[in-house]
């Protein structure tokens, strides 16, 4: 189907700019209209003119003609033929496949198809409007908005067509008009562009011209403008097109929140270049849109500010409108435009101001436009989102806030703090504008200014899209004993009081009550903890002080944070009453709010601390409590309190460490060191038998909880006794005293241990000997007695270290000092040189130590010297199934066994084990001739054939398959002695596993449809004769099941079976899953059904008879109910209620009962 329109070209003539003409196609969309041609053969018959020669008027339509065909980006082509003649009269009935759309009393004439034929002439013949200059006719193909035929009318009745040119310039009075001018707007339409509404207008100082396309008529129309030239490349493009760039947004309501402006005139400007193009809000290329969108389409690379402003849009001879001189609502529906017009709300033209763009924009925001640059490559990014501007002169701000980064200011004159003013409206919307000049904050006390007393001032707007105003205030300086001013802070908007918004501030010194004050006397204690130490003592002496730590606070308790100005005349410590024994150091800071001052006292005396900050005194109501050494918590400490003896036999001086703690009356540590000279250590009653003890200096030290503790050492005495100390400190006795007890080893307590129960008999193999010495209270001695003890056996060869080695019957040998409270020493049933050796028995180590005189060691140990023997052998088989080939080998490896089973060790006699096999034969690792450590594999018969050591205790041999199907035996020896340990291996033929023959057994049968009981599913595969089969590695075992879930892969298993599990389903319904098996791609027992039932345990269904709770789990209840239906022969031979049949073999019995138990405990489907 084909649409006759047309435009007009007269004083109310339409306009959609920057979008091509829109229509309404057959489809029910809108879409924009063009010629699928770019070159666009043209009809004109100049004779028609009434006013120019025919040479002037193609002279003219050349002009207008260059205008859109030579301009930048345009790939259209224009051609025009001569003709005597004009079209017959344009238009249709509405019968025809055409409509025509009369304008202006335009009349309606009969015409035929569209003749294809672009005409342009002048007619006096129709009966314009006396104000119509020319009449444009369009024909579009609305299946796919395609222009088929175009006619220009020039109406010589009613006007007087003149030639342009330099200098000539037509009047509109006289009803003339410059041909050229006329020729270039409406080629426009016949290209199929809507008018522009871009008007002449001035700009901040710089002059925007009007549009050729503008809908009513100047002489200046003869030349495109930046609108046409934009929307002409961006819908015919050629190849070196620069007009490209896209810019969309909305333009949003600044009245009501969330709401949008229809029919608002966007404009894309650069100023350097001083070009627009523009578009209208709520309308695109698919027409009337709903939410206030815009698009303008083809901006070539610049600069652009952009701005919005409303329609009717005025020029120099009135104002034009969009109902009236706009098209684009023609084809909306009706509800559409009602829709449109209630949305085309007037407002101030304004510019875009990114960030800062709001309804309270001062002014049109020219100055601080956001600059939109497009560089011909990449996208606009910029989504350019107007909201229209409001009159502000009623603003109503009482919603505003006022906030501050500090509440509390420190009352000294210089303290300053940032006030943030938010200003919103009566709806709570901030305002995101800069109305600083109509604002002003006032303050009762401080000031806005550090050098003059302010109350006063504009706040500063921050341009950093907080939308906020920011302001400094300074606090008053408060003197005297005045602890606290407040003062509230107001907003003026010019100059009235906004009510209800404001913002206290209090200026402050120190508060008596709470700020913190901490005492210290321990500075490590306090650093873990934290805790305060006001109930803790302080050491009285001049070089330990009680330190006070203070942090000043406000009056709700927050910190002060910056470091104060405090006044040193009136910022001290002091004591109450006067005292020359008490010594002060000066506040001072220590940062972050913090600061300290020291107390010392050589006195041990209570002393009540003054503290002034400021000249205001903090209330302490604690004492600081000096104190001296405790005599009675002082604590003097021996541990152990015994030690061994001096001997000249031992190579280092036995001694024992003293302890002793400098304490206060409440048992804690002093934590400060009171001088080694004033810590003494004696012996309370010395005589001639403790006279050789020695006692070293006094060590100062830190213990594990980093307190001080004081240390001696002190050497024993030759002679066994107790012998008591005292402590001095400070010159005066501890109450605390300590009695050392000085003893020789015990042989009671001491013992003797051997690492192993058994050695090898006749062989060098050696086990450790442990020797620990004990005082009589079974506590170690840590000590090197070795020379002080004497070992000897009755079996074997004792070493020790030194490599001096004793036999039964030598002297005792001295074992060797291995740290600690241990001495070692070895024993082995043969010499290191081979002999002597010893056979079987039970060799006993036994010794004397030297304690008080020598006493024997009666804590001993012994160890067995044992033949191997044939039935202590551990036999690991790594296949028992071979293929029967000749050429499959498998490996044994054999490790003998002490009674205890613990391997006899790579000491065992390689010749003393053998093995035979009745069928194969074995093969043993060799050297490989001219190799140092290369092995391989050699026969070596099958008869009492000795093994390969792997030189850890175990021994080795492989065995090579017969060539035929068969069962061997393997039996082993020690030293020709049979043992009763045995192994068999079975040769099987190579090949396809018969599918009759081979045997598929499934583990349970039937499994509860929980979703996680399992079944083991067992092949085990068999030749054609029946033998077992050894599958070759490139067989393929394959198990199906149509229910439930296989779980991991098929195993190989050691006997030559395959394995896999099968895991139920979870059901509320009694399932069967087949089991089918392939190897070798043959299908194994095709004529036996395999099958796992899966059977649904929940047994409450079919009882309802009876009072057992149904609890969805498989319980006792369950099982009761079951054993019910067994006891009652609720069904026998498929007859009765079978509800409970769960192996479906046609009786309910025990075998029900096992599938029951074997759920018992889990949850029903």
């Amino acid at each position: 189907m084909y649409l006759k329109f047309l435009f007009l070209f007269l004083f109310t003539i339409n306009l959609f700019s920057g979008i091509p003409y829109i229509v309404l196609d057959n489809s029910g969309s809108f879409g924009p209209v063009r010629w699928n041609n770019t070159s666009i053969q043209l009809m004109i018959n100049p004779s028609s003119s009434n006013t120019l020669t025919n040479q002037d008027v193609l002279s003219e339509l050349q002009y207008s003609l260059d205008q859109w065909q030579n301009s930048l980006g345009s790939a259209i082509n224009f051609t025009f033929t001569v003709s005597s003649n004009s079209p017959s009269p344009i238009g249709a009935q509405p019968s025809t496949p055409f409509r025509v759309i009369p304008i202006n009393n335009l009349p309606t004439t009969n015409n035929g198809l569209p003749d294809n034929q672009n005409f342009i002439y002048f007619s006096d013949s129709v009966n314009q409007n006396f104000g119509v200059m020319a009449v444009t006719y369009l024909t579009v193909n609305l299946t796919n908005r395609t222009i088929v035929d175009a006619d220009i009318i020039l109406n010589k009745k009613n006007f007087q067509f003149l030639k342009g040119g330099v200098g000539v310039s037509s009047n509109p009075n006289l009803n003339q008009a410059l041909l050229r001018s006329v020729l270039t707007h409406e080629l426009g339409h016949l290209l199929g562009f809507d008018h522009s509404p871009i008007s002449e207008q001035d700009i901040g100082g710089a002059l925007i011209k009007k549009s050729a396309l503008f809908p009513k008529y100047h002489d200046e129309q003869s030349e495109i403008k930046e609108d046409e030239k934009s929307i002409l490349a961006f819908t015919y493009p050629n190849a070196t097109n620069p007009y490209k760039g896209i810019l969309k947004g909305k333009m949003l309501s600044g009245l009501i929140n969330g709401d949008f402006i229809s029919g608002a005139h966007i404009v894309a400007w650069d100023q350097s270049q001083n070009i627009a193009v523009s578009t209208i809000s709520s309308f695109t290329s698919t027409g009337v849109n709903f939410n206030g969108e815009f698009q303008i389409n083809g901006l070539k690379p610049g600069t652009y500010k952009v701005f919005a402003q409303p329609f009717p849009i005025a020029y120099d001879g009135g104002t034009i409108s969009y109902e009236n001189d706009f098209s684009f609502l023609d084809d909306a529906s009706a509800g559409d435009k009602i829709f449109f017009n209630n949305k085309a709300i007037s407002f101030p033209l304004e510019f875009y101001n990114g960030l800062a763009e709001s309804q309270f924009e001062l002014g049109n925001g020219q100055n601080t436009a956001q600059n939109i640059i497009y560089n011909g490559t990449t996208p606009i990014s910029e989504v350019i989102n107007f909201v229209s501007n409001i009159n502000t002169n009623n603003l109503n701000l009482t919603r505003s806030t006022i906030t501050s980064q500090s509440t509390y200011l420190y009352g000294n004159g210089t303290t300053s703090t940032i006030v943030i003013l938010t200003p919103k409206t009566i709806d709570n919307q901030m305002i995101q504008a800069d109305i600083s000049s109509r604002l002003k904050l006032k303050i009762t006390s401080g000031s806005f200014n550090a050098a003059i007393d302010q109350k006063e001032a504009t706040p500063v707007y921050q341009n950093d899209g907080s939308h906020t105003y920011k302001l400094s205030i300074f606090a008053p300086n408060l003197t005297g004993t005045t602890n606290s001013v407040t003062s509230d802070i107001t907003l003026l908007l010019d100059g009235v009081l906004v009510n209800f918004v404001s913002k206290r501030i209090f200026y402050e010194r120190p508060s008596p009550t709470l700020t913190d004050i901490k005492l210290v006397s321990n500075e490590i204690k306090f650093q873990n903890d934290g805790i305060d130490q006001f109930n803790k003592p302080v050491f009285a002496g001049l070089n330990a002080p009680a330190t006070f730590k203070i942090k000043p606070k406000f009056s709700n308790g927050s910190d002060f944070g910056d470091i104060l100005d405090l006044d040193p005349n009136l910022t001290f410590l002091s004591s109450s009453g006067t005292s020359n024994t008490v010594s002060f150091t000066p506040i001072v800071s220590l940062g972050n709010n913090l600061y300290q001052c020291t107390m010392t006292n050589s006195s041990p005396v209570d002393v009540i601390p003054k503290i002034l900050l400021d000249n205001i005194e903090m209330i302490i109501d604690k004492n600081v409590k000096f104190e001296s050494v405790s005599l009675g918590q002082s604590k003097f400490r021996i541990n152990p309190n015994f030690v061994h003896s001096k001997d000249s036999l031992i190579p280092t001086t036995p001694s024992i460490k003293f302890l002793i703690e400098a304490n206060f009356s409440d048992s804690s540590r002093i934590p400060i060191d009171i001088g080694v000279s004033q810590v003494a250590i004696g012996i309370v009653n010395p005589n001639s038998l403790n006279n050789d003890i020695i006692i070293r200096p006094i060590v100062f030290e830190k213990d594990a909880a980093n307190e001080i503790i004081y240390t001696a050492i002190v050497e024993s005495s030759s002679n066994t006794q107790d012998v008591t100390f005292k402590v001095n400190l400070l010159n005066r006795e501890l109450n605390d005293k300590q009695t050392l007890q000085i003893r020789g080893s015990s042989g009671n307590k001491t013992r003797i241990s051997i690492n192993k129960s058994y050695l090898l008999a006749n062989s060098k193999q050696s086990a450790f000997v442990e020797v620990n010495p004990r005082f009589l209270n079974d506590f170690p001695i840590d000590l090197d007695l070795s020379q002080l003890i004497f070992l000897v056996t009755d079996r074997g060869i004792i070493s020790n270290s030194l490599g001096i080695h004793a036999a039964p019957g030598d002297a005792g040998l001295h074992p060797s000092y291995a740290g600690g409270a241990i001495l070692t020493m070895t024993i082995s049933p043969c010499h290191p040189s081979g002999n002597p050796c010893f056979g079987e028995g039970v060799a006993t180590i036994s010794g004397t130590i030297k304690g008080n005189g020598f006493e024997s060691i009666d804590i001993i140990d012994n160890v067995r010297f044992v033949e191997p023997e044939a039935n202590l052998l551990r036999i690991k088989l790594n296949e028992s199934i071979l293929s029967a080939d000749g050429l499959s080998v498998t490996t044994v490896t054999v490790t003998p066994l002490f009674p205890d089973l613990s391997p006899i060790g790579k000491d065992f006699p390689t010749n003393s084990l053998t093995a035979s096999i009745n069928v194969g034969e074995f093969l043993r690792f060799t050297l490989v001739p001219g190799s140092n450590n290369q092995l391989e594999l050699k026969p070596i018969g099958n008869s009492d054939v000795t093994f390969f050591s792997n030189n850890d205790g175990s021994f080795q041999l492989s065995i090579r398959s017969s060539n035929f199907s068969t069962n061997a035996i393997i039996t082993y020896k020690i030293n020709n002695v049979l043992s009763l340990l045995s192994n068999q291996i079975t040769y099987s033929i190579v090949g396809s596993a018969d599918s009759t023959r081979t045997l598929i057994t499934i583990d349970n049968p039937v499994i509860y449809s929980d979703g996680t009981s399992t079944s083991k599913i067992i092949i085990f595969p068999r030749a054609v004769n029946g033998e077992p089969l050894n599958l070759p590695t490139t067989s393929s075992v394959i198990i199906q099941a149509s229910q439930g879930k296989l779980i991991g892969v098929i195993q190989k298993n050691s006997d030559g079976s395959y394995s896999q599990f099968l895991q139920s389903r979870a059901s509320s319904f009694n399932l069967t899953s087949n089991i089918t098996v392939f190897i070798d791609q043959h299908q194994m027992n095709p004529n036996i059904n395999h099958q796992v039932r899966f059977v649904n345990l929940d047994a409450s269904k079919v009882i309802s008879n009876l009072v057992y709770p149904d609890n969805n789990i498989i319980d006792g209840y369950d099982v009761s109910i079951m054993a019910k239906a067994i006891r009652t022969s609720q069904c026998i031979n498929h007859l009765g209620d079978c509800s409970l049949d769960f192996n479906s073999d046609g009786n309910i019995d025990l075998l029900d009962m096992n599938i029951l138990i074997k759920a018992y405990g889990k949850a029903t489907p």
